[in-house]
């Protein structure tokens, strides 16, 4: 928005002077203050003075408790990445969530609301969040960039461009409510899926005066070559009526869109094209009456051929689903419904019939890109989940309708979640654990909801005169609206009867509605002969996109549907942990370095901020019942830090209450301690190993001497290789005595003489050879005594079966623990130590 150089000059001259007089009052009032519950005064003008002060100095961001205040600095600023969590930032806030997640630390799920007015800065806030999980999400792993969160960061260009405008607050506008949510699952980011909430579909056929439409609009015109410009009848030249550019217009870049399309697998790049180019096409149809029947001016029928042509269908077609309207009459005595179609009986009608099927095919075309975008990033198992939740902020407009209605009361929905889960039911459980806190009055936000959506409100009103069949006007619906909500000190009418305006006042302000329009947005009904129409068209995109079409034929009401889908978003949040963003603008002027004091106090009212400072609890964000903690940490631990961390700790009747700080000394110490006995663990350990291994070899040791001394003489008398086969004991036949006819047994002693050769063992043989000397010598052994295992030395052997070449260690039947392990210097070394 631009603004006159004096009016500048005159608002800069302000804050130039308020800021030099901050500056020297405050230094030393506020030092190394970043969360306003410290403040020793916290009144209004005192949090305003702080508040300001750190704006002044480029401090854009500070706590309220656990509440992260984020101020618009409505300048291009850079982000550092701060370790620290407890530095005012949203790289804190999503540590916060993180940590508890990764910790498995309260509910399964974690939640990041934020809220504000609009033109506050959530979407900026948003994609900031997302952009510090992407860096955690590098933390834990090595790829760069990770598939899932590269494609939902992708979904955000796409998203801006399709779902936000420019208004009289705002250049890029979130024109609907959206909630991403990660899904998370081993400290990874492995899955993403996106709703969205109320598309603010009456944008597409005209904007208000100085706003704009869709982003996606001013792109196609301004950015598409001119080959696909002639293919979609489309020109730069002429002036498209539902794309106006606004003063305050945003310039998006159609490449980033496009990019978008591409990283997220959507090829259908031409077809999003023509459904855009048909939206234009028809918005520029213009309908005249004569003789009491509706045509189309002969300067607007080349735009009604151009959307005949993408459609592939016949212009004459098309001219009869505008012009005419199809209605179906039960005939008395029969099942059968009778169709009849009539004439519109003026242009008004013929435009609602042209800007439902614009709406229709508009809105269809988001949710299938939403449907789209969520097939490639959503995973069906059940995972832990992070979300981050941007809606349409409060809007306070010259003229607000329908979609102000819904908007609003979407934020009265948060913000009476806010304080009934963040302030009220968090008091209530601390008085309960010995807490002193202030009384907090919330019933101004229930008094307010039952005025929009209780049985007699005004969304039961309008929902009853959709439903009734019979005629009324705007007037008639403003006059049923003040003839049964008067008695409601939130609401308030003009006076005049014949006026369409009321007022509800809401917790941000009091808002003007203008009820023209509302029956018939409200009602949201499609004529059953425009969807039978494009199903009949040969453009097959459009199959894809009526896919989206669900409860088409339901009676339920906008309203009713929008009020089941917050239904589900508090139940949502309600199994979630919830961190609060609240975004807060300086002054309404879109000024730098400017705070407006009075208009910023509404504000800290309004979001419920100055309730926050009852609530001095805020600090202890961490609450364990008795039995969790113990399991996780233990008695002694308590009972050494309880002293050391008193102001930190908290115990209740049911629950322990630990601050950041106080949570942090716990888990550092049991890290040391346990790491204490782990060493210790380990000493002993290593201690016992080694001396049960040296037990074993020492055991081993003694055992193969006595034994082996034992047997030794035994084998030596029997077993003497430097005897001659001469000097053997021979029977009367000259053979030796006791020769035994074992073939496997000669083989083991024939090979035992060609080791015993290989090794130098030489000897002067005569006559027999040496396997019949070892068999004489064996004949006359008790060899009975010689079927079990032989510890000889450092090696071992059987006198069952002489070891094959070379002889490989092997034990049986001992008890002796790890005898079969031997030390480096004992490892056996053959048969050569036997001879």
């Amino acid at each position: 928005m631009d603004y006159s150089d004096n009016y500048e000059d005159d608002f800069e001259n302000l804050s130039q002077t308020s800021s030099s007089i901050l500056r020297e009052n405050s230094l030393s009032e506020f030092p190394f203050i970043n969360n306003i519950i410290d403040l020793e005064n916290k009144t209004e003008e005192h949090v305003t003075a702080f508040l300001k002060r750190r704006y002044v100095n480029k401090h854009f961001y500070t706590w309220a408790g656990q509440t992260l205040i984020a101020i618009h600095p409505y300048e291009d600023i850079s982000f550092t990445k701060i370790s620290d969590s407890l530095v005012p930032c949203m790289d804190s806030v999503i540590s916060k969530a993180w940590f508890k997640l990764s910790r498995s630390i309260g509910k399964n799920n974690q939640a990041i609301i934020i809220s504000g007015e609009s033109g506050s800065g959530k979407t900026f806030s948003a994609c900031l969040a997302m952009k510090c999980i992407a860096g955690l999400q590098r933390n834990k792993s090595k790829d760069p960039c990770e598939n899932i969160l590269w494609q939902a960061w992708s979904s955000v260009p796409l998203l801006t461009a399709f779902g936000n405008a420019s208004n009289e607050h705002n250049n890029n506008s979130s024109r609907f409510g959206k909630l991403l949510q990660l899904q998370y699952d081993a400290g990874m980011i492995v899955g993403a899926y996106i709703k969205t909430y109320l598309l603010e579909k009456s944008r597409v056929t005209g904007p208000n005066f100085q706003e704009g439409n869709f982003h996606i609009f001013r792109q196609v015109l301004e950015s598409v070559d001119d080959d696909t410009m002639a293919n979609l009848y489309l020109s730069r030249e002429i002036i498209y009526k539902i794309a106006p550019k606004p003063e305050n217009y945003l310039k998006s870049t159609y490449s980033e869109t496009v990019k978008s399309l591409r990283i997220l697998n959507i090829t259908e790049l031409n077809e999003i094209l023509t459904i855009l180019a048909i939206i234009l096409n028809l918005g520029n149809i213009n309908f005249g009456i004569k003789d009491e029947s509706c045509y189309i001016s002969k300067d607007c029928i080349k735009f009604l051929n151009h959307a005949s042509k993408l459609l592939k269908v016949d212009p004459d077609s098309l001219l009869q689903l505008l012009v005419t309207k199809t209605f179906a009459a039960k005939s008395k005595g029969t099942k059968r419904n009778t169709i009849y179609t009539s004439p519109c009986i003026n242009k008004e009608e013929c435009k609602e019939r042209r800007n439902c099927l614009m709406r229709f095919l508009y809105n269809n075309l988001f949710l299938w890109l939403v449907e789209r975008i969520n097939e490639q990033t959503y995973v069906p198992e059940c995972h832990k989940v992070i979300g981050i939740l941007d809606v349409y902020g409060f809007e306070i407009f010259d003229n607000n309708t329908f979609e102000q209605l819904c908007i609003n009361y979407a934020n009265e929905r948060l913000q009476q979640y806010f304080v009934n889960d963040h302030i009220l039911k968090q008091r209530n459980e601390l008085v309960a654990e010995g807490f002193s806190v202030d009384e907090i009055d919330t019933v101004d936000y229930s008094l307010r909801l039952d005025l929009l959506d209780g049985p007699i409100s005004v969304f039961g009103i309008l929902n009853e005169e959709c439903a009734m069949k019979r005629f009324n006007t705007d007037v008639f619906v403003n006059i049923r609206l003040a003839e049964n909500l008067t008695c409601s000190r939130y609401f308030d009418t003009p006076g005049n009867n014949f006026s369409t305006y009321f007022v509800i006042k809401h917790y941000a302000g009091n808002v003007t509605y203008d009820t023209k329009t509302m029956l018939y947005k409200n009602r949201d009904r499609v004529p059953e002969e425009m969807i039978s129409f494009l199903k009949d068209c040969r453009f097959p995109f459009l199959e894809c996109i009526l896919r989206t079409v669900n409860d088409r034929t339901s009676n339920k009401t906008l309203l009713t549907k929008f009020k089941k889908s917050l239904d589900e978003l508090m139940q949502t949040l309600n199994d979630s942990d919830a961190y609060y963003v609240k975004c807060l603008k300086p002054n309404s002027f879109q000024i730098r370095g400017f705070l407006d004091e009075p208009y910023f106090i509404q504000q800290l009212r309004s979001n419920g901020i100055m309730e926050i400072f009852k609530l001095h609890f805020q600090n202890f964000c961490i609450r364990y019942n008795f039995e969790q903690f113990v399991k996780k940490f233990s008695a002694k631990l308590f009972n050494c830090l309880q002293g050391a961390l008193k102001n930190d700790i908290h115990v209740g009747k049911k629950f322990l209450y630990l601050t950041e700080e106080g949570y942090i000394a716990f888990e550092l110490l049991q890290y040391i301690e346990k790491s204490m006995a782990a060493r210790k663990i380990q000493k002993y350990f290593w201690k016992y190993r080694e001396r049960r291994y040296n037990a074993a070899v020492r055991i081993q040791r003694f055992y193969r001497r006595a034994f082996v001394n034992r047997k030794r003489s035994n084998i030596e008398n029997f077993i003497d290789l430097s005897k001659r086969s001469s000097d053997l004991p021979m029977d009367s036949e000259g053979k030796i005595s006791g020769k035994r006819s074992d073939n496997y047994f000669i083989n083991s002693c024939r090979k035992a003489e060609e080791y015993l050769k290989a090794h130098q063992f030489n000897r002067n043989y005569e006559g027999e050879q040496l396997s019949l000397t070892l068999e004489k010598h064996f004949n006359t052994l008790q060899t009975k005594r010689f079927k079990r295992v032989l510890f000889s030395g450092d090696r071992i052997i059987s006198y069952n079966r002489l070891a094959e070449i070379p002889v490989r260690l092997h034990l049986s039947k001992t008890c002796i623990p790890y005898s079969n392990l031997l030390p480096k210097s004992e490892l056996s070394k053959g048969l050569a130590d036997v001879f």
